[in-house]
């Protein structure tokens, strides 16, 4: 009469002892781990004159119709005007930007962390009117809302 049980591979055992073995020793290492760093970030909102139509023409339908809308008149604000940026500075003293590759164009800076960093975003407003900064996909208390 055949016996019911299993046969093991040679190679399966030495992986269930491993496999076994490892929450027991995990334990042990993460005491060993160096903390987490401390990303900080200096940002602020500034204000700079931007060009809208830098041709002077509708680019787009090549018509006249826009030439109206270009002209700074009483109830027009022309081409140019202001546009806040977003710019990531070098130290707290936010009086040299830091630069930046020229394909990012327009967009503010990037903020990078991992699992477990913490975060800190010192953020300055140098424009004229009422800009903040607020982080999606972190966990922070409501005295650190942006």
């Amino acid at each position: 009469m055949p016996a019911f049980g299993f046969r093991l591979a040679p190679f399966a055992l030495p992986l269930l002892i491993l496999s076994v073995l490892s929450p027991c020793s995990a334990g042990r290492w993460h005491w060993n781990r160096p903390a987490p760093p401390i990303r900080e970030y200096f940002i602020a909102a500034i204000e700079e004159p931007w060009d809208y139509a830098p041709s002077g023409r509708d680019q787009v339908f090549a018509s006249n119709e826009s030439d109206k809308f270009l002209v700074n008149s009483l109830n027009r604000i022309g081409r140019k005007y202001k546009k806040v940026i977003y710019e990531q500075f070098t130290d707290g003293h936010f009086n040299k930007i830091k630069p930046k590759e020229k394909w990012m164009g327009l967009l503010g800076p990037v903020i990078r962390a991992e699992v477990g960093d913490t975060i800190i975003i010192h953020f300055r407003n140098m424009a004229t009117h009422e800009f903040s900064v607020h982080p999606h996909g972190v966990r922070y208390t409501k005295g650190n809302e942006g």
